[in-house]
């Protein structure tokens, strides 16, 4: 390639570059912000409960110890109506280390929900039903932006592979970037934005890489599977999955006992692999003739998700058996890409280490903007701007303080927490973005309208993290639950870098005024 021919390639990938993160930076922003919260989606659903927040004990053993059976039908009994035939799939897990309760979902026809309840491991008496709040709220935005299924997956999908090749034409486009990539002039404040956006792209580049290639593979499966049927299985979308997964039998309409779930679990250990480990056991049409069950579970010291052992109830034939990690090439790549993109491998620590990389994330497309709207007037397209970027950051910090007082006061704990807590988040969360939207509205520069968004994002979410901690001691260290203060150090945290920020943009407004004072 000439040098001409290999200017202008360079020139326009910087113009692509350019041009598709400003279209689009919001919506990566988004999905990169909501996905470094979510990697506490478990830990939150636990903070935003204080009864939850408050039980730490040793856990409690395989699942075979806990009081399944016991579980189910109180579940079913609760959200099964009268007959108890409304409850379509029934799930219990034990996913909290170090908690004494186990999880479980039911999900009715009537109302086409998930209800969420947590039990006590021993005994299987009911702790507290909950339909987690903000944790939820943030999840589904970063799941599919609250677009219809499947069309939400699908975008995240393509936004996933659109982040991952920003981040590499980035790479490509700055050439000098062994000279930049320990640079970071904080004193110029002409260059420390642009220094941090390029720190954040080239030294966390192989985590923007895996992110964006298993949450696009995570976002595009339903696209992959029609793809194969039509290759593979002639359009058969069915017999693909069918084939990957196995055949489920149809609902009978037909009522039959509900029979001990504890054998299907030890059946599953003597049919799957060696070391097999179940985690869950899910009951699909329970009560119903044709019901059968689900035995999840995973393999200690290897990066694949949950395989899974599924069983007919009524003949205890074995409908499949899937071993994710040794089936064939395809499943074990899928499998690898849930840990790794959920962090739930290599335990607490693990998480916190993608909780940093994630904020590096947070700060590509967030850097990109701001470098944008500082090179053109605050006129109406910068304020839409300022707003998309801002709003979610502000409307969770403001989320946050009102799942607070959802979780300790008594005016709101004496309500039905599981009718509440996600109404009163979802309020704040509307109220969060009402603000940014009035700030960008009347702000006369980006710099300023930027600092007081800090300052709000920051003393919300360092009063929440210090007020909950205080009120977590009161009751005691022995009562406060890991996921409880794994939760209030994420808060800190991300209050931290909203300081940080506000104290760079302070340092630029003052440099400005310093040089117009003496010009």
């Amino acid at each position: 390639m000439s040098h001409a021919k290999e200017k202008a390639f360079f020139q326009g990938l910087m113009r692509s570059h350019k041009q598709l993160g400003v279209a689009l930076g919001i919506f990566i922003f988004a999905l990169c912000f909501t996905g470094t919260i979510s990697l506490f989606h478990s830990e939150l659903s636990v903070w935003e409960n204080a009864t939850l927040s408050s039980v730490a004990a040793p856990p409690s053993g395989h699942l075979e110890d806990l009081p399944v059976d016991k579980i189910m039908q109180q579940s079913i009994d609760t959200y099964g109506g009268p007959d108890g035939k409304d409850v379509e799939v029934f799930y219990v897990s034990q996913d909290m280390p170090g908690h004494r309760f186990a999880i479980s979902g039911t999900h009715t026809e009537s109302d086409e929900a998930w209800h969420t309840s947590y039990w006590d491991a021993s005994t299987g008496e009911l702790i507290t039903h909950q339909d987690s709040g903000l944790s939820h709220i943030i999840a589904e935005i970063h799941t599919d932006f609250w677009l219809p299924s499947p069309w939400g997956r699908y975008a995240i999908g393509v936004l996933g592979v659109i982040f991952m090749m920003l981040a590499v034409a980035g790479l490509l486009v700055h050439r000098h970037w062994r000279k930049e990539s320990d640079q970071l002039r904080l004193e110029k404040p002409r260059h420390k934005w642009s220094d941090l956006h390029k720190l954040a792209g080239f030294w966390a580049l192989p985590f923007h890489v895996v992110i964006g290639f298993t949450g696009a593979l995570l976002g595009l499966l339903g696209v992959i599977l029609i793809m194969m049927a039509l290759v593979a299985y002639n359009g058969d979308q069915d017999a693909a999955i069918a084939d990957i997964f196995g055949k489920d039998p149809v609902m009978s309409e037909e009522s039959a006992p509900i029979p001990s779930m504890i054998p299907f679990v030890e059946k599953s250990r003597e049919d799957m692999r060696e070391g097999f480990n179940p985690q869950q056991v899910m009951a699909v049409y329970p009560g119903d003739k044709n019901m059968f069950v689900l035995i999840n579970g995973n393999y200690p010291q290897t990066l694949g998700i949950d395989s899974f052992a599924k069983y007919r109830v009524d003949t205890g034939e074995t409908i499949k058996l899937v071993d994710y990690i040794h089936d064939n090439v395809a499943l074990r790549v899928y499998s690898a890409s849930v840990p790794l993109h959920y962090a739930t491998f290599g335990g607490v620590e693990m998480k916190f280490l993608y909780f940093v990389l994630g904020l590096m994330s947070c700060l590509l497309p967030a850097t990109g903007l701001f470098l944008w709207l500082r090179r053109r007037a605050f006129d109406w397209k910068a304020r839409m701007v300022y707003w998309g970027l801002l709003s979610l950051p502000v409307a969770t910090a403001t989320g946050f303080v009102m799942a607070l007082a959802t979780k300790w006061l008594p005016a709101f704990t004496t309500l039905s927490f599981a009718k509440t807590a996600i109404h009163y988040a979802g309020v704040a969360f509307v109220l969060g973005l009402l603000l940014v939207a009035f700030q960008a509205w009347r702000s006369q520069s980006v710099e300023a309208s930027f600092i007081r968004a800090m300052q709000v994002i920051m003393c919300c979410l360092a009063a929440t993290a210090v007020l909950d901690i205080v009120l977590q001691l009161s009751k005691g260290i022995g009562q406060w639950a890991p996921q409880a203060w794994g939760a209030d150090l994420m808060l800190l945290l991300m209050a931290g870098l909203a300081y940080f920020l506000k104290a760079r943009l302070q340092e630029k407004t003052a440099a400005d005024e310093l040089s117009e004072a003496l010009a």
